[in-house]
Parts: structure tokens; C-alpha cells; sequence
């Protein structure tokens, strides 16, 4: 059961492990404003958190790949980018 409430950055900070990542894509599931905030972070430039955050964002876009459509400028662009870390660019 996924929680009412998560700080996903913190989440994101906790561990690096396939259930975190299952566990925050289990809350972001297909709320657009969630995965807004976990693009948010997969796109920032955080180093640590924008490679965390690839591995859900991925998992969402499997479930539900309608919530990527809005952001597949911001990928290319990132996909452009030799600052973006490996992750976020393997994401896209």
C-alpha cells in the first residue's frame, strides 16, 4: 500500500535499490502532479538526485506513458546536454 504522503526527494536520498524506486513510482502512479515533481528532480541539477530519480521516472512511464508527453522537449534537450547525468539520458 503505497503512502498518502511522501517527500520524494528525501525518498529519493534514503537508498538507491529497486524497491525504492518501485515504492515512489507506486505513489507517483498516474498523478500528473506527482511525476511533475519527480521531473522536477530527475531534471534538476542535483547530481545524486537526478540520477535516483531516472529509475522511476522510467517505471512510471512504463505504467502510464502519457505522463511523459509534456516533457519530451525538456528530454531531448537533455539528451543534448553533456552535463545530464548518464541516467537521465539512458531515461529518455
Amino acid at each position: 500500500m503505497c503512502p498518502v504522503s511522501m517527500n520524494i526527494r528525501t525518498s529519493l536520498l534514503e537508498v538507491h535499490s529497486k524497491a525504492q524506486a518501485t515504492a515512489i513510482s507506486d505513489y507517483v502512479d498516474d498523478d500528473p502532479v506527482r511525476f511533475a515533481e519527480l521531473m522536477k528532480l530527475m531534471l534538476g541539477s542535483v547530481y545524486r538526485v537526478s540520477q535516483r530519480a531516472a529509475w522511476p521516472v522510467s517505471l512510471c512511464v512504463e505504467r502510464h506513458p502519457k505522463l511523459v508527453r509534456p516533457y519530451f522537449r525538456k528530454l531531448i534537450d537533455q539528451l543534448e546536454s553533456d552535463t545530464a547525468h548518464v541516467a537521465v539520458a539512458k531515461c529518455g
